[in-house]
């Protein structure tokens, strides 16, 4: 396994997410809808963007207000970095568009 990805299996990291031309929680919301949204996680060496393919039924969205950009959203996804099949799960809050995410190894197939 690499070193970003031992890393990131290790601890919670500080992400925000990415969404180009216009971020906003309307357009994040629309990520979500498309099942796949950009996450940037800050600490590794010049940040890395890594693309999630969410679970929409693993996803907790009853406590985000998209429209008013208030509350949270919980995502949960699959990835496959350097190799590796990962789950991420990550909970943003929507008036910063950032949060926290944790990093696991997904083993079943999709």
């Amino acid at each position: 396994m690499n070193e970003l990805v031992t890393r990131l299996f290790q601890n919670q990291h500080e992400v925000e997410v990415r969404i180009r031309p216009n971020k906003s929680p309307e357009e994040f919301e629309q990520c979500i809808q498309r099942g796949y949204v950009h996450l940037n996680i800050a600490d590794t060496r010049g940040g890395t963007e890594l693309g999630i393919r969410l679970d929409k039924k693993a996803c907790d969205l009853g406590g985000a207000n998209f429209r008013e950009g208030s509350g949270n959203a919980r995502l949960a996804g699959a990835l496959v970095l350097d190799g590796v099949r990962m789950m991420c799960t990550a909970d943003i809050s929507l008036p910063s568009l950032s949060g926290l995410a944790v990093f696991s190894q997904h083993s079943s197939r999709e």
